[in-house]
């Protein structure tokens, strides 16, 4: 699961303004290697393109994975809007905290249209974000925590005939291949929903493509893990 330069370039048309880039993505947990990232720079500078880069899952790699920022890239620092959230890196989804770096006038405009939309962030928010800042240490761990929680997963999957999945390098997220079972993969959440009360997203919500995927999340306490395995391996041999 990776983005392909050479499909990026055949989409590009006169009218093309910018490129969305997201890696670690959602949802498939894949992590895009420096040498893609660098055509797709490169791709950008010659179509005069602006990239809005998705960072929000940049601090959770495994396996020795890197994630470098696309604006460190020759010709990219003044055409790149970096994203980036609080709620992956320091799990603190609820508080609805996120930040934009980019050129100077790009941001000013942001902001005008921020302030007009919700005012502000809330203030509890912006303090515990700013304490946060100061320990990043507090992410590390976090990051150790759902390595750990990917293995389960993984070691779990691997034991359920019929599910193919690639080993994810980021985020926490596994995109499954359950197309063996010959269910669509609204299908196949809808009845493991109904039948083990197990939720997972359909690939098909990602777009045509995800189509015969099932994302999974291991975001939860690593003894609701187990339990969710355990019904996903029923739910699939029943069918």
């Amino acid at each position: 699961f990776e983005m392909q330069p050479e499909t990026i370039e055949e989409c590009i048309t006169p009218n093309t303004k910018a490129l969305i880039i997201n890696t670690p993505n959602n949802p498939t947990g894949s992590v895009m290697t420096r040498e893609t990232m660098v055509k797709i720079a490169e791709l950008a500078v010659e179509h005069d393109l602006m990239v809005i880069s998705d960072d929000v899952y940049n601090t959770l790699l495994y396996d020795g994975a890197e994630a470098p920022c696309i604006a460190s890239f020759p010709g990219m620092k003044e055409r790149t809007m970096i994203i980036n959230s609080f709620s992956k890196s320091f799990a603190m989804t609820g508080w609805r905290i996120g930040y934009a770096v980019g050129p100077a006038e790009i941001v000013d405009r942001m902001t005008k249209c921020q302030e007009n939309f919700n005012a502000c962030a809330n203030a509890p928010g912006q303090y515990t974000c700013a304490v946060a800042l100061d320990h990043p240490e507090l992410s590390e761990e976090l990051r150790q925590i759902f390595e750990h929680r990917r293995a389960i997963l993984l070691d779990g999957l691997a034991k359920i005939d019929g599910i193919r999945f690639n080993k994810p390098n980021g985020a926490f997220y596994a995109f499954a291949d359950i197309s063996s079972f010959g269910l669509s993969s609204v299908e196949f959440c809808n009845r493991l929903l109904d039948e083990q009360k197990v939720v997972c997203i359909p690939g098909s919500a990602f777009g045509e493509c995800g189509e015969g995927f099932i994302r999974i999340a291991y975001t939860c306490l690593e003894e609701d893990l187990h339990e969710g395995l355990r019904r996903i391996e029923m739910f699939c041999r029943s069918l």
